[in-house]
């Protein structure tokens, strides 16, 4: 993997992980090895204790001898992952715009 500096890599895992992860280069990245994992909600073996909060997904990026001075992560959810955050967001959108139509 030649590619120089302020090149780009995208890793499109969205399909087979919901994850994908673009780097923009800071440097050469010769024999790099870039590993995406979409554990869920469970605790990866790694992790001593879990996330705080309600974790929805644990997702492991690891990006060995890539020299990068950016990385941008999509990760797509689908609605039974999300459950009540989802439906509490949306009772707020809902809320928010009531309020500024005077309706509420």
């Amino acid at each position: 993997m030649g590619t120089g500096p302020n090149g780009i890599i995208y890793f499109d895992a969205l399909d087979i992980k919901n994850v994908s992860v673009k780097f923009r280069l800071g440097g050469d990245s010769h024999s790099a090895n870039v590993v995406i994992e979409n554990y869920g909600a469970e605790l990866p073996k790694a992790l001593d204790e879990p996330a705080p909060g309600t974790p929805v997904k644990y997702i492991q990026i690891s990006a060995i001898n890539l020299s990068f001075v950016e990385a941008e992560i999509s990760i797509k959810y689908n609605a039974s992952e999300l459950g009540i955050l989802m439906k509490i967001h949306l009772m707020y959108i809902i809320m928010t715009l009531l309020r500024r139509h005077g309706a509420y």
